[in-house]
């Protein structure tokens, strides 16, 4: 666990050396002189030019007297009753001209006040946090770099409630001024990256980690992991979001998605999330309820900087009083209009679900990305509805669908109509020769699709695959289509090599943007 040693001076973490502020406060005193140079400047221009001005008053045989009314200053000039009106002229010019040099002046030197009060100001924090840490009464968290690992760097991370009493007055200190963590930023890198998992904590110290985030402004993701978390404390944590303005990346797996009771709420204010990820690091093992996807989809509903949506490895149970768990979320997508990538990978819910998520996309003109990699239970049909009137979707996976050749057909017929799709992510299914031929008349047809990845469909055979070769000599969009060559006769791999859009080296990346 995290080290709870403290010491008064030289801390690894807390404050910087004092040569650091020495450094500081000598720039800071240089820009205080150098304005306090230019307002003298400008004084002495000022006096000057009044000077001229009162010179040629003289020459003129003229006087001026300065009055205020209503808090205003004003110019009268000492005429005599026989003036020369030329005269009179030049000397009113000479007075608005004095009027103008004043405001001028004034408004310049105003300006120059603000800013060195805000120098001084500065100037008074740095020689405070230079007292603090010099102070004999201050004692400052030290972790070294042996202890815990923070997201593949070394950095501090808690694990228990006591550990995590102490990590919230670092989140605090990095919390308490910003002028001094940019300061602090030179003598070394502060946390943006947070990683809590394999934790235990109780409501006491998640409800302190939830205040602590709401004045933290270096932490930037945050990642809640598998432990054990109070259900209470992490829904204080979800309600955090509503005032913390700097994490854009936020990811909840297993019991951490608790927070999804108070994040629903949040996400209708929070400006700065724009990466969101619910899940599971294992398979199907994070169980997400109805009450808390209903909390997330009413804040997605009002959302608009989420731009990433990951569900991972969730199950979604239903009851005969809670029907529609995931189904609920396609309320939501009807609705925004900020989500670009979607990814359901690996997820498990109903059939019916699944049908109301894929009519969605009907609607739904933001979302460029879907990975619908391992889901079980797509409804085919109701996607391939979907894809012929969708234009926003370009990159699709249904890496692993189980779909067989009924459900290939029913994607094919779709793909003949949409002009939007160009990569396709149709390996590891069930489809054989009759999904592969209805594949190959979508190749005669679109010209828009890029890649296709039909590797790992065993049922297909050479048959299937001719199909495809007959379909290239038609289309000239497709860069590669990837097969796989374990039911193919020697000579007929032989036979491929006059097809270099044919590829047969298990690589799904170099075709489609998903695959394991």
């Amino acid at each position: 666990g995290l080290t709870k040693s403290y010491k008064k001076k030289n801390s690894k973490m807390g404050a910087c050396k004092p040569s650091k502020y020495s450094e500081h406060t000598k720039k800071l005193n240089r820009g205080i002189a150098s304005l306090k140079k230019v307002k003298a400047e400008l004084k002495g221009k000022y006096d000057k030019e009044n000077k001229v001005i009162d010179a040629r008053l003289e020459e003129l045989g003229l006087g001026q007297k300065v009055t205020k009314e209503k808090g205003k200053e004003v110019i009268t000039l000492n005429l005599s009753p026989m003036f020369d009106p030329d005269i009179e002229k030049e000397a009113n010019e000479l007075s608005d001209k004095r009027l103008d040099l004043r405001e001028e002046y004034e408004e310049d030197i105003k300006e120059i006040d603000k800013k060195l009060e805000h120098a001084e100001r500065q100037l008074e924090r740095v020689k405070a946090a230079k007292k603090r840490e010099q102070s004999p009464d201050t004692f400052v968290l030290t972790i070294t770099d042996e202890d815990l690992s923070f997201d593949k760097k070394k950095k501090p991370i808690p694990t228990t409630t006591d550990d995590l009493e102490s990590f919230i007055r670092v989140l605090r200190h990095h919390g308490a001024s910003r002028r001094e963590m940019r300061f602090l930023e030179r003598e070394k890198e502060l946390p943006r990256s947070v990683n809590l998992k394999n934790c235990k904590f109780e409501a006491k110290g998640l409800e302190a980690l939830a205040e602590a985030l709401k004045i933290n402004h270096t932490i930037t993701e945050l990642t809640i992991g598998e432990g054990e978390y109070d259900h209470d404390g992490m829904q204080k944590v979800g309600e955090a979001f509503r005032v913390n303005t700097t994490i854009t990346s936020l990811e909840l797996f297993d019991k951490g998605a608790r927070a999804l009771q108070g994040l629903g709420e949040s996400l209708k204010v929070n400006q700065a999330i724009t990466k969101f990820t619910l899940g599971s690091v294992y398979s199907e093992n994070t169980l997400v309820s109805y009450q808390a996807v209903k909390g997330l989809t009413e804040g997605l509903k009002v959302n608009q900087t989420i731009t990433e949506l990951n569900i991972i490895n969730c199950w979604f149970r239903e009851t005969e009083e809670e029907e529609g768990t995931l189904g609920v979320l396609a309320e939501a997508l009807k609705v925004n209009q900020s989500i670009k990538k979607l990814t359901l990978t690996g997820s498990k819910p109903e059939c019916e679900d699944m049908r109301r998520v894929a009519e969605a996309f009907k609607v739904n003109t933001s979302i460029t990305e879907l990975d619908l990699q391992g889901v079980r239970n797509v409804d085919a049909y109701a996607l391939a509805e979907a894809l012929k009137v969708n234009q926003s979707i370009t990159n699709l996976s249904l890496f692993r669908g189980q779909m067989g050749d009924p459900e290939a057909k029913m994607i094919a017929e779709a793909l003949k109509v949409n002009q939007t799709v160009t990569k396709l992510n149709f390996n590891d299914n069930s489809f054989g020769d009759e999904g592969a031929k209805a594949l190959a008349e979508v190749l005669e047809v679109n010209k828009t699709l890029t890649t296709l990845g039909v590797a790992q469909n065993f049922d297909m055979t050479e048959e299937g695959v001719k199909a495809l070769i007959q379909g290239l000599k038609v289309n000239r969009t497709i860069e590669a289509i990837q097969i796989t060559d374990f039911k193919l006769s020697k000579s007929f791999q032989v036979s491929l090599i006059s097809e270099p859009r044919i590829k047969t080296d298990w690589n799904i990346d170099k075709v489609a943007p998903y695959g394991w």
